[in-house]
C-alpha cells in the first residue's frame, strides 16, 4: 500500500514587497492533482517571523517540508530548515528553487539540516521524491535531486524538462492566503482602494528565455530554451481567475512576446471574450512592433516592463544587443498607443564608466518612460557574469547583514538585488548613492521607490481602530482573519492519512 506522506511547503520569512509565489503554487497543485496530502505556509505573506514558525510547523505535523529559495532568501530558508529539524526531527527537509539548483553541493555539504535538493524544474521531481520517501524506496532513482549519502554528496542526473506545459494543473492559489496580502505592481498606486476593486495575481504563459544576458541566470536555468503553454490553456486559467473576481494580472514571463502571432492570438481571445482585464508584462523592445502593441493595448495591457539596462555599448557587451534606435521607437509607440512604460536600468555592468552613465541618462531623457526601475548588477549563481568573474559560490554561504546601512538603503531605494552581492564597481554605499542621485535628480517624478509602496501599505495596516476594536490596529485584526484559514489547512494536513 502506498503511504502518502504529509507535505508542507514553506515560503520563508522575508521583509519587503512580496509577490505571489507561482513556483510553490505549481508544486502544491501537482501534489493535489495526484492526491498527495499537502498544505502551504507562506510566512512572508502572513507576516510571520522565524521565532513564530515552530508552532505552525508542529501544527501541520508534516513528514516532508519543502522550502523554496532564491539567492536573497537563501539564509532565511536555511533557518526554516533548522526549525523544522528542531520541532520535527524525523521530517525530511527538501530545498528547491533557482539558488540551490546551482549550489546543491555546497548547500548539502554545509547544512546537515537539509536532506534533499530538487534541482531545476520541480513539479515532477518533487512528486517523485515524495512518493519515493513514502514508499521507502531508494532515492537514487529520482531524477533531478541531490542528497547526502554518509559523507558523500550524490547528484542524480537532471530530469528532462516537461515537454507539454498544458499537462500541469493551474497554480493552487486556494492553498495561499488572501490575494490582498500579495504585491502586484500594476496596482501599486491603488493600494488605498477596496480589495474587491483591485484583486490581482501573477501568472505565466511560458517558461524559459532564449537569450543569454550576462547578468541573468534564467536562460541557463531553463536550459536555454523557451516552452509555451497553448493559448487555449492560458485562456482557461484566465477564465477561472476572471470568474474568481481577478481583474489585474502581472505576466511574469522572462519574455512575454517572443512569438508575435501567438501573442496576437492570445490578445484576440481576451478581446473576443470581453474580459475587462488590466495587465502588465515584461518583454524586449526588439520583439514588439506597433501592430502588436496596439493589439496588446486593446486587450487590456496597461504597462510593459522593458530592460533598457544601460548605454548602448554596455548593453551590447552584456549580451543584450538592442540598439538605442529600436528602444526609442518602441517607447514612442507605447506612448502614442497609451501603454505605460517601465524602464529597468542597472548600474555595475562590465565596461561601465561615468561617461557611459551620462549616455544612459541622455537616453532616458529621450525615452520619457512612465517610471524608472533602478538596480545594481548583482552576482547570481549560474549567470554568465558570475562564471566570467570566476565567482566562488561558497561566497553565498556568508550571511549578508540585512540590518547594515547598505542593505537598509537598498531596501528603501531598489527593486532588485536586496540581500545579494553586487559587482565590485558599485559595491560601496557611497558609489550607490552617487549613481542613484544622478538619476533621481534628473527624473524626480519617475523613480520607483519600493519603500513608498511599503510605507503606503504600512500606513493602511497600522491605522488605529475605534469602537470595540479600540487599541488595536487593522493589521492585528486582519492578521487573525488571514492567518486562521491557513491554520485550518495545516490542521487538516495533520489529520490526513
Amino acid at each position: 500500500m502506498l503511504r502518502r506522506p504529509k507535505t508542507l511547503l514553506v515560503i520563508p520569512p522575508w521583509e519587503g514587497l512580496h509577490g505571489f509565489p507561482l513556483g510553490p503554487a505549481y508544486l502544491a497543485s501537482t501534489l493535489e492533482k495526484y492526491e498527495r496530502p499537502v498544505a502551504v505556509l507562506d510566512a512572508t505573506a502572513l507576516g510571520l517571523k522565524h521565532d513564530e514558525l515552530d508552532y505552525w510547523i508542529q501544527t501541520a505535523k508534516p513528514d516532508i517540508v519543502g522550502i523554496t529559495s532564491t539567492t536573497s532568501t537563501y539564509h532565511s530558508a536555511l533557518d526554516v530548515a533548522k526549525i523544522v529539524k528542531e520541532v520535527r526531527p524525523k521530517a525530511k527537509v527538501v530545498m528547491g528553487g533557482p539558488h540551490v539548483s546551482w549550489t546543491a553541493e555546497i548547500t548539502l555539504k554545509n547544512h546537515p539540516e537539509v536532506d534533499y535538493i530538487v534541482r531545476w524544474e520541480g513539479e515532477y521531481t518533487f512528486l517523485d521524491l515524495v512518493d519515493t520517501i513514502g514508499q521507502k524506496r531508494p532515492v537514487k532513482n529520482v531524477q533531478g535531486i541531490s542528497y547526502r549519502e554518509k559523507d558523500e554528496i550524490k547528484h542524480i542526473p537532471d530530469r528532462p524538462l516537461i515537454k507539454n506545459l498544458d499537462e500541469l494543473p493551474f497554480p493552487a492559489r486556494h492553498f495561499f492566503p488572501d490575494p490582498e496580502l500579495y504585491y502586484v505592481e500594476i496596482f501599486e498606486e491603488e493600494l488605498d482602494k477596496q480589495p474587491e476593486a483591485r484583486k490581482a495575481t501573477t501568472m505565466v504563459v511560458s517558461r524559459g528565455c532564449p537569450y543569454q544576458c550576462v547578468y541573468c541566470a534564467s536562460s541557463a536555468f531553463w536550459k536555454r530554451t523557451i516552452r509555451f503553454r497553448s493559448n487555449e490553456n492560458v485562456m482557461a486559467e484566465l477564465r477561472q481567475l476572471y470568474k474568481d473576481g481577478y481583474r489585474a494580472i502581472y505576466f511574469e514571463d522572462d519574455q512575454f512576446t517572443p512569438d508575435k502571432r501567438r501573442t496576437m492570438d492570445l490578445c484576440g481571445s481576451i478581446i473576443k471574450e470581453g474580459m475587462n482585464l488590466k495587465w502588465m508584462c515584461e518583454t524586449r523592445c526588439d520583439t514588439v512592433d506597433r501592430e502588436l502593441l496596439q493589439n496588446m493595448y486593446d486587450a487590456g495591457c496597461d504597462m510593459i516592463f522593458f530592460g533598457v539596462e544601460a548605454s548602448e555599448s554596455v548593453r551590447r557587451d552584456a549580451g543584450k544587443g538592442i540598439s538605442n534606435e529600436k528602444i526609442i521607437e518602441t517607447f514612442q509607440n507605447c506612448s502614442d498607443i497609451g501603454i505605460g512604460t517601465e524602464a529597468s536600468i542597472q548600474f555595475g555592468l562590465p565596461g561601465e564608466t561615468n561617461e557611459k552613465i551620462d549616455e544612459t541618462i541622455k537616453l532616458l531623457r529621450i525615452l520619457k518612460p512612465t517610471k524608472i526601475n533602478l538596480s545594481f548588477t548583482a552576482y547570481y549563481p549560474g549567470s554568465p557574469l558570475s562564471i566570467q568573474d570566476r565567482i566562488d559560490y561558497n561566497m553565498f554561504e556568508k550571511r549578508i547583514d540585512m540590518n547594515s546601512e547598505i542593505e537598509e538603503w537598498k531596501r528603501e531605494h531598489l527593486a532588485h538585488g536586496i540581500g545579494t552581492y553586487v559587482t565590485p564597481s558599485v559595491s560601496s554605499l557611497e558609489k550607490m548613492k552617487d549613481v542613484f542621485r544622478r538619476i533621481a535628480d534628473g527624473f524626480p517624478d519617475k523613480i520607483w521607490y519600493p519603500s513608498e509602496d511599503i510605507k503606503r501599505m504600512k500606513d493602511i495596516w497600522n491605522i488605529p481602530m475605534g469602537g470595540s476594536y479600540s487599541g488595536v490596529t487593522l493589521k492585528e485584526i486582519v492578521a487573525e482573519v488571514y492567518r486562521e484559514p491557513t491554520l485550518k489547512k495545516l490542521k487538516a494536513l495533520a489529520r490526513s492519512r
